[in-house]
């Protein structure tokens, strides 16, 4: 009979002692990690992290949104071609925004410097096929296409300095081909740069 009032004692002193234990860890859990305050609709109204991962049905990374080292982002993932995706980020230099081919190489950018400068452009494999900028009101805008190698192929160019010009250049990426600029000329010059044709 005292052998069982001891051992129902123990199971007392026991439970007691493993709700002690998880009221301190409860306490210590409040203090150490808030709970977070959710909404009457079951919404959260704040969650603080560094990053966050929205992955699909097969765990999979759908879309992350980060902040390290300065840079604010967030990737979409391509539901098909995982590394093919578009990213939408801010850094020291500005904000962006690039759509990458299934390479994962940026295929299409768009840019706005904190300079004031501005810019779109779009590459194939890597290498630019267009492009598009603004600097400044001095400097001047341009629009640039680039052959298959990624060298300027035409281009053309304003500025309050300069003027407007176009140029066109050859197989070899050499001036072929001059219109404008502050001198207001139309030249045709030959692979070394010898004018051989300016209209009258």
């Amino acid at each position: 009979m005292e052998t069982e009032i001891m051992n129902h004692r123990q199971k007392l002193g026991y439970t007691a002692l493993g709700a002690l234990i998880m009221l301190i860890g409860l306490a210590i859990g409040s203090i150490v990690a808030p709970p977070l305050t959710a909404q009457s609709d079951g919404v959260f109204d704040e969650i603080l992290c560094r990053k966050l991962t929205v992955v699909d049905s097969d765990s999979i990374a759908a879309v992350n949104i980060t902040s390290t080292d300065g840079v604010n982002a967030i990737t979409i993932y391509d539901p098909i071609r995982k590394n093919h995706n578009m990213r939408l980020s801010t850094d020291l230099r500005g904000a962006h925004i690039d759509l990458h081919d299934h390479s994962a190489i940026t295929a299409v950018g768009l840019m706005s410097h904190r300079s004031g400068g501005k810019g779109v452009f779009i590459r194939d494999g890597g290498k630019a096929a267009l492009s598009m900028g603004f600097v400044s009101e001095e400097l001047g805008s341009s629009i640039t296409i680039h052959d298959r190698d990624g060298n300027t192929a035409v281009g053309m160019h304003y500025s309050r300095q300069q003027g407007s010009s176009v140029v066109v250049t050859d197989e070899h990426s050499q001036l072929a081909v001059h219109l404008g600029g502050s001198d207001r000329e139309i030249n045709i010059v030959d692979r070394i740069g010898t004018i051989l044709w300016t209209a009258p």
